[in-house]
C-alpha cells in the first residue's frame, strides 16, 4: 500500500513526543515542521471536536472557528449502547454533517473550507488516514462515511487530543 507524504506527515502528528523522537532517529533526518497538509494555510477555518462518550457519558460535538468566533454550544449525543469505536464514528459523523449543513445554510460550499478534526480516538484517526484497517463491517462502514465528508471540505487535518480535554470542550 501507498501513502501520500500527507498522511505520512498526519501519522507522523499523533505520534506522541517519546515516539516521534524514535522515529526521527531512527529516520536520521530533521524534525519535520508542522505540516504542509492545506499549503499556506495557516490554521483551519473550523475545527470539529467530537467523541462517542460511552455509557457513563453522552458523546457528541463542537464546532469552533479559530478566527475569532466563540465556539457554538455543545452537541450531545446519547450513548445507544454500540461499541465505543462505533460511537465515536457516529460522533464524527454527526459533526461533519452538522457543519456541512451549516455551510450549504449560508449559501457557501464546504469545499471552500478546511476543518480541523480533533478527537481522542487513536483507532479512528488511523483508519481515516489508512493506516489501520476497520476490523468490523460496522467500522467499515462508518470509517467510508467520514471519508466522504471529510472530501467535501477543501481541506482537513486530523488530530488525536486527550479524552479529559475533550470532556472539558463537551462540558461534560
Amino acid at each position: 500500500m501507498m501513502y501520500t507524504v500527507e498522511q505520512i506527515m498526519q501519522a507522523i502528528g499523533t505520534l506522541d513526543g517519546p515516539q516521534k523522537d524514535r522515529l526521527i532517529r531512527a529516520l536520521d533526518v530533521s524534525q519535520p515542521q508542522a505540516g504542509p497538509q492545506w499549503g499556506a494555510l495557516a490554521e483551519p477555518d473550523y475545527v470539529l471536536i467530537y467523541d462517542g462518550g460511552d455509557e457513563d457519558r453522552a458523546g457528541g460535538f463542537v464546532i469552533a472557528s479559530p478566527r475569532g468566533q466563540a465556539p457554538q454550544m455543545p452537541h450531545h449525543l446519547p450513548w445507544t449502547g454500540q461499541s465505543v469505536h462505533e460511537a465515536d464514528y457516529d460522533a464524527l459523523i454527526a459533526g461533519l454533517e452538522h457543519l456541512a449543513s451549516q455551510i450549504a445554510g449560508s449559501q457557501q460550499e464546504p469545499g471552500h473550507y478546511t476543518v480541523e478534526v480533533r478527537g481522542p480516538s487513536r483507532l479512528v484517526t488511523q483508519q481515516l488516514l489508512g493506516l489501520w484497517r476497520a476490523g468490523s463491517a460496522h467500522l467499515e462502514k462508518r470509517r467510508q462515511e467520514a471519508r466522504h465528508l471529510l472530501g467535501q471540505f477543501g481541506g482537513y487535518r486530523l488530530v488525536e487530543i486527550p479524552g479529559s480535554q475533550v470532556s472539558t470542550l463537551l462540558g461534560r
